[in-house]
């Protein structure tokens, strides 16, 4: 069984406009005990978004320099026609569909591995299922956990003391995504080999929040506010019954959310 821990860069967020410029990954054999790794930087035909630059600290000169971008090193890399091949990423989603979208775009059809949604393992999801009513105590207060690789970091102290701190720098965010991965199933008690069914599982199903992760309510308990039933909490619930958050048939939708307020 292979595990490839992956992670992209991309010039904006737009997938019908995106361009992968950076493409790192960690091959984990877990029959070999061997782990092998790759690091791709490439040069887009538009400039990166002032986000994109600022948020991994480049510039379009820099990226510029590299060698034109080749979707072949993409489809070699992820062995999409091996068995037993599972992609883990944080927030993992949004990788898969920079993927697939600029594949298309090179009329790349012959994928294997990438359709199937069971082969994508994704570690914000996994956290989320642990961590979902975790609240955070530090010097600016309590506030519930949020589920940024960087923040995740540090509260599960990830790191030794003498890296560098690279975020955005898809192959430093591979490494951490990989520690992550192994700390959350150590805390659920899963062997990464052995217990992949149990971890695909946890990936799939949806997940009964406990506490609200935003809005005016913020780090209450969901149960709690909704039983209140006075005029002001029954007016929330319905106000957010309405959001495009809860809206089903959009690609902004929160699962969780709305599986969370259907069981209420």
């Amino acid at each position: 069984m292979k595990y490839i821990i992956l992670d992209t860069e991309t010039t904006c967020l737009d997938f019908n406009k995106l361009e992968i410029w950076q493409f790192s990954g960690m091959v984990v054999n877990l029959e070999e005990k061997k782990i092998s790794k790759f690091d791709y930087k490439f040069k887009t035909k538009n400039e990166l978004s002032y986000e994109a630059r600022v948020r991994c600290n480049i510039t379009n000169e820099i990226v510029s320099s590299y060698p034109e971008f080749d979707p072949n090193i993409i489809i070699k890399e992820l062995l999409v026609d091996e068995e037993d091949v599972y992609y883990i990423g944080h927030n993992v989603s949004f990788d898969k569909l920079a993927i697939m979208n600029v594949l298309n775009r090179y009329k790349m059809f012959n994928i294997g591995n990438l359709r199937d949604n069971n082969k994508w393992i994704d570690t914000l999801k996994l956290t989320k299922a642990k961590y979902n009513d975790l609240i955070v105590k530090d010097i600016s207060g309590e506030n519930p956990i949020s589920y940024k690789l960087n923040y995740l970091f540090h509260l599960f102290h990830l790191y030794n003391n003498e890296e560098d701190l690279k975020f955005h720098d898809s192959m430093f965010d591979v490494e951490i995504t990989w520690r992550l991965f192994r700390y959350i199933c150590k805390e659920n008690k899963w062997d990464i080999k052995y217990d992949i069914e149990e971890i695909l599982k946890t990936n799939i199903n949806p997940i009964l929040l406990k506490i609200f992760p935003f809005g005016k309510y913020k780090g209450k308990n969901i149960a709690e506010i909704y039983n209140m039933h006075t005029s002001e909490t029954d007016s929330y619930f319905g106000w957010l019954a309405n959001q495009e958050i809860c809206d089903i048939n959009s690609p902004n939708c929160n699962k969780d959310l709305i599986y969370t307020l259907e069981q209420l």
